[in-house]
């Protein structure tokens, strides 16, 4: 809850931001990125924010420079399935969901 901001290292999973997002430096993320505010990033020489998989930011405003410092924002198919896979894991159910009728 609340803004974010991030520098340096890196992350994998689903980042739930309910505020602004903002990337200094170095920053690596693999995986999905839902923002409900506005994304933004800096950095400088060879630091730069690197984001794989998906980012979605509800006050995206393309009109704007926002993104900046060598920041890199990757689709990967991937690595979002990669993510959802884990959010799940398969179980076995203790009855099953029909009967026999004849």
């Amino acid at each position: 809850a609340g803004d974010a901001t991030l520098n340096g290292d890196e992350g994998q999973g689903i980042l739930l931001v309910d505020g602004n997002l903002n990337v200094q430096g170095g920053y690596e993320f693999y995986g999905i990125a839902i923002i409900l505010g506005t994304l933004s990033t800096s950095g400088g020489g060879g630091s730069e924010a690197h984001f794989w998989g998906g980012v979605m930011a509800q006050n995206a405003d393309l009109s704007t420079q926002q993104i900046s410092g060598k920041a890199t924002l990757n689709y990967s198919q991937c690595a979002i399935e990669h993510v959802l896979q884990a959010t799940a894991l398969p179980t076995v159910l203790r009855s099953r969901g029909w009967t026999q009728l004849y």
